[in-house]
C-alpha cells in the first residue's frame, strides 16, 4: 500500500487484517478515487512470497471528511460500512 501513497499520508493496522489510510492534504473525490482504484489494482497480480504465488483480494471503503464530522469514530465508521459493502459487492461478483 504504501509504495501508492506521499510520504505525508499514513498508514494504521486499524485491526486483524483492516487498515485506515489517512490523506491530510487530499480533499477531493477524484484524487481519493485514484489513490483506492491504485490500491485495488496492486491487488490484481499474485504477490510472490518465498518463492509461492499467493493471491489476494482487498475490500476497500471510503468516507471523507468535508467538514461534515465532528469525530474521527464518525468517518471511520462510514468508511466500516462502506468496505463492508464493497466486501458483499465482491461476493455477489464470485
Amino acid at each position: 500500500m504504501k509504495h501508492h501513497l506521499r510520504k505525508r499520508d499514513k498508514v494504521v493496522r486499524y485491526g486483524g487484517d483492516e487498515f485506515l489510510i489517512c490523506f491530510p492534504q487530499l480533499t477531493e473525490d477524484v484524487g481519493i478515487r485514484a489513490v483506492r482504484d491504485k490500491i485495488e489494482r496492486s491487488f490484481d497480480e499474485p504477490f510472490i512470497v518465498e518463492g509461492m504465488s499467493i493471491s489476494l483480494s482487498a475490500s476497500i471503503g471510503v468516507s471523507a471528511n468535508h467538514g461534515l464530522y465532528v469525530e474521527l469514530k464518525q468517518l471511520i465508521n462510514d468508511a466500516d460500512q462502506a468496505m463492508y459493502a464493497a466486501k458483499q459487492k465482491y461476493k455477489r461478483n464470485l
